[in-house]
């Protein structure tokens, strides 16, 4: 299946968004996406690995995820558990100048039997999950809400 890509531009320095989108702590604290909550399991610097739970229908989608945080502005979320195990959601980060940044998100349903099951109509709502899910991103940081890497 043909990964999905979406876009977003933040006004905010790129060091700042990469950051932002590497912090599960501050996530899963200031609970920035309304339909997911985060639980950081164990963070040991450049990989980390987390819970997410979000709403589908009338269940909720319990899944874990292993965080590879080496190069700041390339963050892979692989899936380790959970009905979509094996697929990665990557965060591309650059500069388009000092003081904004584009966020590209590529998500692979990779070879889950769930998304070979449900293909058309997961792809429909993962792409719109992803698209709601990147504007929160950024609401959080052109708000001012997330800490400045500064202090």
């Amino acid at each position: 299946m043909k990964p999905l890509l979406q876009a977003v531009e933040i006004a905010r320095p790129a060091d700042l968004v990469a950051a932002q989108f590497a912090d599960v702590a501050h996530h899963e604290r200031a609970r920035v996406h309304r339909n997911a909550s985060f639980e950081l399991l164990s963070d040991g610097g450049d990989v980390l690995e987390y819970n997410q739970r979000a709403p589908i229908g009338r269940r909720v989608l319990t899944q874990r995820f292993r965080l590879d945080r080496r190069d700041p502005k390339h963050l892979v979320n692989t899936v380790l558990a959970g009905p979509l195990t094996g697929a990665t959601l990557t965060f591309d980060i650059e500069a388009i100048d000092a003081d904004s940044a584009r966020v590209t998100a590529t998500l692979d349903l990779g070879p889950s039997p769930v998304a070979r099951w449900f293909g058309l109509l997961l792809r429909r709502r993962a792409s719109r999950d992803l698209a709601r899910a990147l504007q929160e991103d950024r609401d959080d940081l052109e708000s001012g809400r997330y800490p400045s890497i500064a202090g």
